[in-house]
């Protein structure tokens, strides 16, 4: 009750000119920061926070809408997005002594989080025939997309962490630059 003015003010917004703007405060902030990588990191981790977690709330809701109920699975659910992320994560650390190029690999991957929307516009148009073809292979197909979404986070944001922190390891610990760049981008995360 407290927060209807503030919802009604949003309910208000024209979305149109709110996206041109984002759409334009992106363009300026990646011309302005391009020769920066300490400027441009944080606000691609923001984009894919968010990103993801459109991802997976639309294939909540997909789930509940295609098959009538969600609470008896939302364990499953969200278990199979953390596990993405968690395997993201693990697969990067594992990694991270081969990978030469981190910057390149989170360009990659936004482009593959771009392209994602794509992949879950086909799944939910053929989804009907998925289902009727094989209730299980539509089940399988959801599950592995909602571990896909969570899998492109996990990537994400050790390779950001890899990247912000390339260079002197000394020099790393002595000015505490591993807090800050692990709070930075956390924090990025979390707006």
């Amino acid at each position: 009750p407290s927060l209807k003015g503030f919802f009604d003010t949003i309910g208000h917004v024209n979305m149109q000119n709110t996206t041109i703007f984002i759409i334009l405060l992106t363009l300026l902030l990646f011309v302005s920061t391009r020769r920066r990588r300490g400027a441009i990191i944080p606000f691609s981790i923001a984009t894919t926070g968010f990103a993801v977690m459109l991802f997976e709330l639309i294939l909540i809701f997909g789930f509940q809408i295609f098959y009538g109920y969600v609470f008896y699975e939302i364990g499953i659910l969200i278990t199979l997005f953390m596990s993405g992320m968690a395997v993201g994560s693990l697969l990067v650390i594992r990694l991270a002594d081969n990978i030469k190029t981190g910057l390149s690999l989170i360009k990659v991957v936004e482009l593959v989080i771009i392209a994602f929307p794509f992949a879950l516009i086909t799944f939910f148009q053929l989804f009907d025939y998925l289902s009727a073809l094989s209730a299980l292979l539509a089940r399988v197909i959801m599950y592995k997309l909602l571990f896909l979404s969570g899998l492109f986070a996990g990537i994400e944001f050790p390779l950001a962490n890899k990247v912000l922190l390339a260079g002197n390891e000394n020099k790393r610990q002595e000015n505490g630059a591993i807090g800050r760049t692990v709070g930075s981008l956390y924090g990025a995360d979390l707006i």
